[in-house]
């Protein structure tokens, strides 16, 4: 395989390609552009938002199986969906540091309700935690619960060959596949 090299897609953000593989990140996943390295007969492999795609989201994350310890800190799962391959990742070191961030988070967004809570309605940080009612705005306990099911995880979507272990421990978005060329 020749090395990568970059690519801009046609709205403007960076891609790595080589002769045979496109590789993003999870701000890339859209119908476009995995339609894009398809009709081209490239394999991909794309990083994937785990709380914007419903089907991730609702199914991927949810199905049951075992994670495959393949690194100290590094388990996975394959899942199969609606002839689509997808690899969650997980890495216990992140779940734990994620915990500690929201954690860190929710205490300050508890100090500033006090201070100026309609202020944190366009916060996009502060707002995925509140609820607004009839009484004010405070902190959606069901949200912040619902949350940790993201802990230390990403996903992956491909069409290639490749072992689901090689893609989840390189983490195949660009700074890794630029130290592979």
């Amino acid at each position: 395989m020749n090395p990568p090299r970059r690519a801009f897609l046609p709205d403007g953000r960076r891609a790595c390609l080589s002769a045979d593989r496109f590789v993003g990140d999870r701000g890339m996943v859209s119908k476009e552009n995995i339609a894009l390295p398809e009709q081209a007969g490239l394999e991909y492999i794309l990083g994937v938002k785990l709380r914007s795609l419903k089907e991730v989201r609702e199914e991927v994350l949810t199905r049951g199986g075992r994670y495959q310890k393949i690194k100290d800190n590094l388990s996975i799962k394959e899942v199969k969906l609606n002839q689509k391959r997808y690899i969650i990742c997980f890495n216990p070191s992140e779940a734990e540091k994620d915990a500690l961030d929201r954690e860190m988070l929710l205490e300050k967004l508890k100090q500033l309700l006090k201070e100026n809570p309609k202020g944190l309605i366009k916060n996009r940080g502060y707002k995925r935690y509140l609820i607004v009612e009839r009484g004010g705005i405070k902190i959606n306990l069901k949200k912040v619960e619902a949350e940790k099911k993201y802990n230390g995880k990403y996903v992956i979507t491909s069409n290639t060959e490749l072992k689901a272990e090689e893609m989840a421990y390189r983490k195949l978005c660009l700074p890794a596949a630029d130290r592979q060329g």
